[in-house]
């Protein structure tokens, strides 16, 4: 019961610090401390210093030598490019290989998630809960491989990436009406029952290129143009976020 237990203050921890990210509460340059965690939370210290361990070590999170806590990584242009660039290279391997290794029940399992990911899109547009559907979407493509190695590779890149995609997705109302944005529709769901229909004709190629192509199509459309807007915008709006870095702000708000 105790480890059940465990396992289930690990997961909230995750979430609260994903979800504190994705709504804008948490912003890049800011720490986050194990002990706030724990009372906000009432947890104990133990599983909360495993999740954020854990977070870090999948590059969402760093720590800072000489200083306490983690903090939300800064973001720049340059990463965002290679964040992409090294995911690019195990997404294309992750796709051909679970489409050789999945069971009927992994197929199954991964048209469920692309079901509820487009009844969360048409229901409410892009939202918290849309994009928590499409992590477990990659991740379990990446868990079908049963690679321990390329699912050990993986994680950490996308993790990384998506501390893009959270941050200059179009979640709140305000950027929506900043970008204009109220006019987007995302491929996502579709893209990914392409990817799902090549893995149950364990077709290895198709499905290894899908994949390939969804990413590039992450990072150029909907990224690297910040939804269709000039690449100059996103540049700015990254630069706001490496001088927040270089002021070497330290708060633990909304935390």
């Amino acid at each position: 019961m105790a480890k059940a237990n465990n396992i289930k203050a690990f997961s909230t921890v995750e979430s609260y610090i994903i979800e504190l990210y994705a709504t804008h509460r948490l912003t890049p340059g800011d720490c986050i401390y194990e002990t706030t965690i724990a009372e906000k939370l009432g947890l104990s210290r133990t599983p909360v210093r495993d999740a954020l361990g854990r977070l870090a070590a999948n590059s969402f999170l760093e720590q800072t030598q000489g200083r306490r806590g983690y903090r939300i990584p800064v973001l720049s242009f340059e990463d965002l490019k290679d964040a992409f660039s090294a995911r690019e290279c195990l997404e294309e391997k992750i796709g051909s290989l679970a489409a050789q290794k999945a069971c009927s029940a992994d197929v199954e399992i991964l048209r469920a998630i692309n079901n509820k990911e487009s009844s969360l899109f048409s229901a409410a547009g892009i939202q918290l809960e849309y994009m928590k559907a499409n992590d477990v979407f990659h991740l379990y493509l990446a868990h079908i491989t049963g690679n321990k190695y390329l699912k050990g590779m993986y994680e950490p890149v996308y993790w990384r990436c998506q501390l893009y995609v959270y941050y200059l997705g179009p979640f709140m109302e305000e950027e929506k009406a900043l970008f204009s944005h109220d006019s987007y529709r995302s491929d996502t769901p579709h893209e990914h029952a392409e990817i799902i229909e090549a893995v149950a004709k364990r077709d290895s190629t198709a499905a290894g290129q899908l994949a390939l192509e969804h990413v590039r199509a992450t990072f150029a459309h909907r990224l690297a143009n910040q939804f269709s807007c000039p690449p100059e915008i996103l540049k700015a709006l990254l630069k706001i976020t490496e001088k927040r870095g270089q002021q070497d702000v330290y708060s633990d708000k909304e935390c």
